[in-house]
C-alpha cells in the first residue's frame, strides 16, 4: 500500500526542501519519507534525493 503521493511535483519539492538541511536533518528527512512509503520506499527515496541507502538507514536508526 502505497501512503504517500510520488509525483514529479512532489519530488522536486523534497529535492529542493533538502536541499535547505543540514546534512543532519536531510539524512532524517529522508529516514521519514522512505518510512512513509512502506516496501521500497528506501530505494526510492534514495533515488530522488541522490542519496545512498545506507544514509537512509542511518537516518531510521538515529530517529529510533
Amino acid at each position: 500500500m502505497q501512503l504517500v503521493e510520488n509525483s514529479p511535483a512532489t519530488e522536486k519539492r523534497m529535492r529542493e526542501f533538502a536541499q535547505t538541511l543540514s546534512e543532519k536533518d536531510r539524512r532524517r528527512f529522508a529516514a521519514i519519507e522512505a518510512t512513509q512509503r512502506g516496501f521500497g520506499g528506501i530505494v526510492y527515496i534514495a533515488g530522488v534525493l541522490g542519496c545512498s541507502t545506507k544514509t537512509i538507514g542511518r537516518g531510521i536508526k538515529e530517529l529510533d
